[in-house]
């Protein structure tokens, strides 16, 4: 029954947790979490303060959810209590409020700026097994101040030597890139929890190789990202559903394709219980669709309005993790949401209380110039789905001004790129590229796209 941790959240947080908790359990940290460990039967509360007594440190979640969730509160509250260490993980910019604020604010804390939990889960575990192993002077957050027994020569000279490294250090470090040819760009994604967000990642690890070095930046979706990189001098490249791009000719004469990654689905949920058979029975109905800047936002209002002839009814815009609880809870009837089959959402919830409904009418002209026919297939529902789906591009903005450097990471990402990325994506749930399996053809493009100049000569 002991642990080494216990996991304190808001199930409004589940997707970021589950990750964080899975890169501490691959780091050899064993973990308690109520969603997943809880015990069919037993008592709630008493079985988390059994939990509790038997874990070495708590961290909490913290976040704009947890901060105001009663239970995480009388978690901390009864850690505390019981003089177990609490190490809050700030994963968004709320500030403790109320008796939050009470608990936690003379904690030190671990702040991950934004970054995925694979990119500090080291970090992280070794902050846990110091506290584990009551060393703090591992941790790197605490504030700690080094003791001298005396005042020698070397402790007035450290400060000037330290100065001197750090310089030296800077100039080679940008002689040495300038000498590497390296150019940053950033790259506008969508959720950290994301798919767009993951497969950014993959392709910030093997742009190197090309001269480039490119900053994931989060936003939220598809139409979010195509403002950005217009808007917002310092963002050279963004991800984004073809569709959304057709439907924004203002943005679309300004933005150039640079290659595509792969086909998106549409997937429509509801209840299992549900009378609702296909997406010809949503009218009328509450339908979760997700951010309103996202790409499921923009395929579900356009499609559900292109054939219902009306607007959507107070649609939920909510990311999918949070509308798949409304919709378990009947707050909503359904839901609409375009992600790349399969969505790694599925996977970290029993999906008994869902099912899939097809796309039940045939695609007007219209809607075929920007969606094609496709199946959607998961271990929890009985036989395949008809849906539509989606391309999901790597775009720039439009420019007569060549990139040497661009140019060969979209050949690279083309040829070698693409076949090594194919060798590592595995069958896992998880992970994005498995879409790499799926090859799609690269010189032909949804109506009203064009390829970007730089890589036009690639796809003749």
């Amino acid at each position: 029954m002991k642990h080494d941790v216990f996991v304190s959240h808001s199930s409004k947080d589940k997707s970021i947790v589950y990750e964080i908790v899975e890169e501490l359990e691959s780091n050899g940290l064993s973990c308690w979490i109520s969603s997943c460990n809880l015990l069919p039967g037993n008592i709630y509360g008493d079985e988390l303060i059994e939990n509790i007594k038997a874990t070495k440190v708590v961290i909490l979640i913290f976040s704009k959810h947890s901060n105001s969730s009663p239970w995480v509160k009388k978690e901390i509250e009864r850690a505390i209590d019981l003089q177990i260490p609490v190490l809050p993980i700030m994963i968004d910019k709320s500030k403790p409020s109320g008796g939050m604020e009470l608990y936690i604010s003379d904690i030190h804390q671990f702040h991950t700026s934004d970054k995925v939990p694979k990119n500090y889960s080291k970090e992280l575990s070794n902050a846990i097994l110091a506290i584990i192993n009551k060393d703090k002077n591992k941790i790197n957050f605490f504030k700690s101040r080094p003791k001298f027994k005396s005042k020698s020569p070397l402790f007035y000279l450290a400060p000037i030597l330290l100065a001197v490294l750090v310089f030296g250090y800077t100039l080679f470090d940008k002689t040495t890139t300038k000498n590497n040819c390296y150019v940053e760009y950033k790259i506008v994604t969508g959720a950290i929890v994301g798919n767009y967000y993951k497969v950014a990642e993959d392709l910030r690890k093997i742009s190197t190789k090309s001269c480039v070095k490119l900053e994931v930046v989060q936003s939220e979706g598809s139409l979010d990202n195509l403002q950005k990189l217009i808007s917002d001098d310092s963002i050279k490249l963004a991800i984004t559903q073809s569709d959304t791009l057709q439907m924004n000719e203002h943005l679309n004469r300004n933005i150039g394709v640079l290659y595509q990654l792969y086909n998106e689905e549409l997937h429509i949920l509801v209840r299992a219980d549900s009378n609702i058979s296909g997406f010809s029975k949503l009218i009328g109905k509450s339908i979760g669709i997700g951010e309103k800047r996202s790409g499921s936002a923009v395929t579900a209002t356009y499609i559900y309005e292109e054939h219902f002839k009306e607007k959507m009814i107070n649609p939920n815009h909510k990311q999918l993790s949070e509308a798949l609880d409304d919709l378990r809870d009947g707050d909503i009837d359904a839901i609409m949401t375009v992600v790349g089959r399969p969505a790694s959402e599925f996977n970290k919830r029993k999906m008994e209380s869902f099912k899939l409904i097809p796309y039940d009418i045939n695609l007007t002209d219209t809607l075929s110039e920007k969606y094609s026919q496709a199946d959607l297939e998961y271990s929890w529902i009985m036989k395949r789905v008809k849906t539509i789906s989606t391309k999901t591009l790597l775009v720039t903005k439009n420019s007569n001004q060549s990139d040497k450097h661009l140019k060969q990471f979209i050949k690279d990402l083309k040829n070698k790129y693409r076949k090594e990325l194919m060798e590592k994506a595995t069958d896992d749930i998880n992970t994005p590229m498995t879409k790499w399996h799926n090859e799609i053809p690269m010189s032909e493009l949804p109506k009203g796209l064009k390829y970007h100049s730089i890589v036009k000569d690639m796809y003749n």
